[in-house]
């Protein structure tokens, strides 16, 4: 693929290049640690992009993005970071730059980007994306964490839930249910495409996650992902709308957090969309006084 080059230099004997196999790993301290499997293959995968700024031979900075694997002229940039002694002088907006161009010469005409926007670090990338000409930042999701000790111990988690509702384990799921939710998701939109049960089907955790049936039909599901080894992710929750306004929601959240403990799960994690009013509402109300972590996040985007 054509790319903006092995290096190029900039200002102060700094030099921006997309990564090399034998470099990778020099600039993994800049990114999370979720993500450095994926920079790991960045050298390599076309879907990847990867640029680092060196001082001297020295690592001191990343950018990586990645393209949507739907459409292939959209990334998103997934981090960006820059050792401690030389934030504050532009270098970021350097950094995030190159990044652009890089994306740019493979085909990319527009980047998104997730940032918390009520941490210091979250603010400062909202502050640097803006400098870099990228758009007003929208509010986009509330990203939180709980103790399972904690949360099993809210009364709400163990009511009863009426007859028609019928919880089951995810595998169990049948084929008939895999084919129930796909038919249906042909014939309408009875879903968000955002918490499709079957997205990432090898990374979820079969042993906590959650489905709702009524009237022999699955209405719902709470899927359960490793995001640490002590950790679950609910990488998907949905309930739909005939069995929504009974409380299957909360009756499926309460279900799903009494299980956890058999799967020797001591933490969760979960996002709710700014969009889904009624979840932000039951965080709020329910999840919040029982969290440790709560972090707000907005969305902000670039045409290349």
């Amino acid at each position: 693929h054509d790319s903006i080059g092995a290096s190029r230099p900039g200002p102060g004997s700094f030099r921006f290049a997309p990564l090399a196999q034998t470099t990778w790993s020099e600039f993994q301290s800049f990114t999370y640690a979720g993500l450095r499997p994926l920079l790991a293959q960045a050298w390599n995968m076309a879907s990847t992009v990867a640029v680092g700024v060196s001082l001297r031979g020295e690592a001191i900075g990343l950018a990586l993005a990645t393209f949507d694997a739907f459409d292939s002229n959209r990334a998103e940039l997934r981090s960006v970071a820059l050792a401690e002694q030389h934030q504050g002088a532009g270098l970021g907006i350097q950094l995030l730059q190159a990044a652009e161009e890089e994306l740019r010469a493979r085909g990319c005409i527009w980047v998104s980007a997730n940032f918390t926007d009520d941490s210091a670090e979250g603010m400062r990338a909202g502050r640097m994306l803006r400098a870099a000409g990228w758009a007003e930042a929208q509010p986009l999701r509330l990203l939180c964490k709980a103790k399972v000790a904690n949360l099993i111990e809210a009364p709400w988690t163990r009511l009863p839930y009426p007859a028609r509702f019928e919880f089951f384990p995810w595998s169990e799921l049948t084929a008939a249910d895999r084919a129930y939710i796909l038919d249906r998701k042909q014939r309408e939109a009875w879903y968000p495409d955002d918490v499709r049960p079957f997205r990432d089907e090898p990374h979820v955790r079969t042993d906590v996650s959650l489905g709702l049936r009524c009237g022999g039909r699955v209405v719902g599901w709470c899927i359960g992902m490793e995001f640490q080894p002590d950790t679950i992710w609910v990488d998907s929750l949905f309930v739909s709308n005939e069995v929504s306004p009974y409380g299957g929601g909360a009756l499926l959240i309460g279900g799903f957090i009494r299980g956890l403990p058999h799967a020797c799960v001591v933490n969760t994690a979960w996002q709710v969309d700014r969009s889904n009013q009624p979840m932000i509402r039951f965080t709020e109300r329910r999840l919040k006084p029982l969290s440790y972590y709560m972090r707000s996040t907005s969305r902000t985007f670039k045409t290349l």
